[in-house]
């Protein structure tokens, strides 16, 4: 049985310092479940998350089967990411098989018991349908319960279903210092703009805000019901997979990366998940934190180091140099790059994320719309050759061909870039020079 799929993570994070303890919750006790104390490389308790709930939702024996297959596999779902919420120190709950007025209210209320508290963490999970309608030119994406119609019957639909915009306004409306909105449902369209760079130092990122979003596809993407983002997920997190870096700590990005890596790999470019984050720069500097080393969560003295190599808080930070990133190797070019180009009165911006499977992601914005395409990309270190190929779809912007580069690559002195010559997705004659920074 299969879907037509994109999970959405949602981060919302203003954090704090250098190293976590994790103190034992109970549901019902003071605490909340889940305190979590972040400590200096001295053993300083700089700050605190007093609570951490998760609500999973499971949305599977669908009333109207011709509209909406029954998906068994949601019930699996939720028993292993309910495993999985516990390890990292989460308190949670669950919603099943509810219609649509005991959905959005169950989500309401469970943001309202626990997301005005700042010092608290948040998961929300949705496990199920999705849609996509296209209003006006617009694709609109919602989240579907177990009693809606059929989405053609749009009235009735809109009445029934919640729209992806809706979470957005919830992670704005509440306060908890980390609030993250999973959706493993049919969903198209964005609210944000590509972003994805290799993580710089914790401290940084858990000092600043962040509204962060990972899907686990694009759109008309489909996905078996035994979900793969869903398992990925969980080897992520229980075995620090994802942790990059090896420095205790899954980041966003860094889980964005590696469920792209995964998924895409496991199925062979037919499943491509994304990392981005808000169209906001006040909300677009931090990343939201895991634990990898969870054995002594729900104990009174489980602490995760921060390497010594990482920067004390208000420490000013070295900036990253070009040998350090070993430059002329594939290594080099792993994360997100972005080239601000001005031609003919044209002016574009590329963002393109290469991952260490040989996949890759270009976004092209500028005043008329924002474009994407999927892709792959290679190093070639004898040659100093890049080959970046992709393909838009669904086109926003008004382009002439695909990303089709193949160029020698200068890369600069002092500072994190490197530049190439190709031509741009919109009308240019001509091959024209690329500057790429790292983001």
């Amino acid at each position: 049985m299969k879907k037509i799929c994109i999970a959405l993570l949602v981060l919302f994070c203003v954090s704090l310092p250098l190293t976590a303890q994790a103190s034992k919750g109970k549901r019902g006790s003071d605490d909340g479940g889940g305190a979590v104390e972040f400590v200096d490389a001295r053993g300083d308790v700089i700050g605190e998350l007093k609570e951490s709930h998760a609500l999973i939702i499971g949305e599977s024996d669908y009333i109207n089967t011709q509209a909406w297959r029954r998906l068994p596999g949601v019930k699996e779902d939720v028993a292993a990411l309910k495993k999985l919420f516990t390890e990292q120190g989460f308190n949670v709950e669950t919603l099943e098989n509810v219609n649509s007025i005991n959905l959005e209210n169950g989500i309401k209320n469970f943001l309202d018991k626990y997301a005005y508290n700042p010092d608290a963490r948040i998961i929300v999970y949705f496990a199920g349908h999705g849609a996509t309608l296209d209003l006006d030119g617009r694709k609109m994406g919602y989240i579907v319960p177990i009693d809606a119609p059929q989405a053609r019957n749009s009235g009735d639909f809109l009445q029934k279903v919640i729209p992806m915009r809706q979470f957005e306004t919830w992670a704005t409306k509440y306060t908890s210092r980390h609030i993250l909105f999973m959706f493993d449902s049919c969903f198209a369209g964005t609210v944000f703009r590509s972003q994805g760079a290799t993580p710089p130092a914790i401290s940084r990122l858990i000092s600043q805000p962040v509204r962060q979003f990972i899907t686990s596809g694009g759109e008309n993407e489909t996905v078996d019901d035994d979900s793969k983002f869903r398992k990925e997920f969980e080897n992520a997190l229980r075995n620090g997979a994802a942790d990059s870096d090896k420095d205790g700590y899954i980041t966003g990005t860094e889980l964005g990366l590696y469920l792209y890596n995964q998924v895409s790999n496991y199925t062979n470019g037919e499943q491509n998940p994304r990392v981005e984050k808000l169209k906001d720069t006040n909300l677009d500097k931090g990343d939201f934190i895991f634990f990898v080393n969870t054995s002594q969560i729900g104990t009174s003295a489980a602490i995760v180091k921060i390497p010594d190599s990482q920067p004390q808080q208000g420490a000013k930070e070295t900036p990253v140099s070009i040998s350090t990133l070993e430059k002329e190797t594939k290594e080099f070019f792993i994360g997100t790059w972005r080239a601000d180009i001005n031609y003919n009165e044209n002016y574009d911006t590329y963002r393109i994320t290469m991952t260490n499977n040989g996949r890759c992601t270009v976004t092209l914005t500028n005043d008329d719309a924002e474009q994407e395409g999927t892709g792959n990309w290679s190093w070639d270190s004898k040659t100093k050759r890049l080959k970046v190929n992709a393909t838009f779809r669904n086109a926003k912007i008004t382009y002439q061909r695909n990303i089709e580069w193949l160029s020698l690559v200068s890369f600069g002195e002092d500072n994190d870039y490197f530049y190439i010559l190709g031509k741009p997705a919109t009308a240019a004659p001509n091959n024209i020079r690329f500057t790429f920074y790292r983001e």
